[in-house]
């Protein structure tokens, strides 16, 4: 099985594939990251910011060769940008209620 492109890096399948595994391995946690933002940037929350940053990068730079196939690869790197969502939205929640 050798290495094959589907695609240059920078062209427009490039970033419909690397937006498109993001869409479908996060989509409510990029929304609660977006929405939290300055929470998201405390200093508590910086080793997941950290790993969600690497793992965007990191996705970013890998080529699916399989194509959509390979979307187990890619939703993996989703699971600190999950996590990062999960915990800004229990903080709020949290924040929330007692505050009544």
């Amino acid at each position: 099985m050798g290495a094959f492109q589907r695609f240059y890096f920078g062209s427009l399948d490039h970033f419909r594939f690397y937006f498109g595994f993001w869409l479908m391995g996060a989509p409510v946690g990029l929304a609660l990251i977006a929405a939290r933002w300055r929470a998201a940037l405390s200093v508590e929350n910086l080793p997941l910011l950290c790993c969600c940053f690497l793992s965007l990068t990191w996705t970013f730079f890998w080529h699916p060769h399989m194509g959509w196939h390979d979307w187990d690869l890619f939703c993996t790197a989703a699971i600190p940008v999950n996590l990062l969502g999960g915990l800004l939205f229990s903080e709020g929640t949290a924040k929330n209620a007692r505050n009544g």
